[in-house]
């Protein structure tokens, strides 16, 4: 598996390994994690690029709730269609920040508490 080929990959395998990284860097002792899989949704990704954005996803998430809330992940498939959601029980995001959310390094950390590239 090169990094800049795509290859086919189990998209829940892939968010548990991601979920996995982000249980060793962050505190989530408080955090219930409920998984609603569809199982086994095979998606063309980059594996180790796609495991990076789920888990900066998922680390946006674990700090938006601070330490404790909810986080459901849900995968759903349709047709050749698959469909990766990820919710927490955070605040949400700022409604004037929802229109910069993709941009490159656009962030609303402080200074040195995140990169910006989470969801670009």
């Amino acid at each position: 598996e090169g990094s800049d080929q795509r290859v086919p990959v189990q998209l829940e395998a892939e968010l548990d390994q991601a979920l996995a990284t982000v249980r060793t860097t962050a505190d989530m002792a408080d955090i219930a994690v409920e998984k609603q899989y569809a199982g086994g949704s095979r998606v063309l990704a980059m594996p180790d690029q796609l495991r990076q954005a789920l888990a900066n996803l998922l680390t946006n998430a674990v700090q938006a709730m601070k330490g404790a809330g909810r986080l459901t992940l849900t995968t759903r498939q349709s047709a050749d269609v698959a469909v990766l959601s990820i919710a927490d029980s955070g605040p949400g995001i700022a409604k004037q920040h929802l229109s910069k959310i993709f941009d490159p390094f656009f962030t609303t950390k402080g200074q040195g508490e995140g990169s910006g590239l989470g969801l670009t």
